[in-house]
């Protein structure tokens, strides 16, 4: 009996003190970006107020520089099942510039100031990834020691687009070795959309010794347009 006693004034506590959720909220309250790089994309949310005073956006903030944020308050045309019916609201807008931003994950918050009293400040989580435009395996070679006949003399390297809305617009135009006299290099497509491989030969006829070298490959893709797959062995000595 004691104890729901003292639960019970613990509550009303909290009641009399005005600890409550926030009186300016998001709705949706995050911001989650799938992007591949050098794509970008924008979403928004609604900031409203629990009470019936106004409240202005003063400031906000952005983590990083390809984090664009834009700000307006609701007029009649926009769609008010959002937020809080009949209560102070913005609209954001956030877009995020993959451009610009660095492939990997996102974790970054959005601070957004404000006139209201009891809730100066607010944070938005900004969260997602930015993907690599295209794939390209493996990132180097090692032939090991080889002469042109072994089957470990003849490798591949595959490039695959990460656009899994348009694919076939990833292209691969050429690939070139910088040693040729050594290591070929010979484009191919394959049946799949957006997949692409490199086959690289050791030649007959290649000087015995170490070699260390690229393979560059041009695609019709900005990031990056030319990719380079480092290369290295030993040509081994004809017996």
């Amino acid at each position: 009996m004691k104890l729901l006693i003292i639960a019970a004034t613990i509550s009303l506590a909290f009641l009399s003190t005005g600890v409550s959720a926030q009186d300016v909220g998001a709705y949706p309250g995050y911001f989650r970006f799938n992007v591949l790089q050098g794509q970008s994309d924008t979403q928004a949310t609604t900031l409203s107020a629990k009470d019936d005073l106004p409240f202005e956006i003063t400031e906000i903030v952005s983590p990083s520089p390809w984090i664009r944020v834009t700000h307006r308050k609701w007029d009649s045309t926009d769609n008010t099942s959002a937020g809080v019916l009949g209560k102070p609201r913005y609209r954001l807008e956030v877009t995020l510039d993959g451009t610009k931003a660095p492939i990997g994950p996102i974790a970054e918050k959005l601070r957004i100031r404000t006139t209201s009293t009891a809730q100066p400040e607010l944070m938005i989580a900004v969260s997602g990834a930015v993907r690599p435009a295209y794939r390209v395996e493996p990132k180097a070679i090692a032939f090991g020691e080889v002469a042109f006949h072994d089957t470990a003399a003849t490798r591949m390297i595959s490039l695959r687009s990460n656009d899994l809305q348009n694919p076939q617009g990833f292209v691969v135009q050429k690939a070139e070795s910088s040693l040729p006299t050594i290591v070929s290099a010979k484009l191919d497509k394959t049946d799949k959309a957006g997949e692409w491989y490199v086959t690289l030969q050791v030649l007959r006829g290649a000087p015995p010794g170490p070699f260390d070298g690229v393979i560059r490959i041009h695609t019709n893709s900005r990031y990056p347009a030319v990719v380079e797959v480092p290369i290295k062995g030993v040509v081994r000595s004809a017996q």
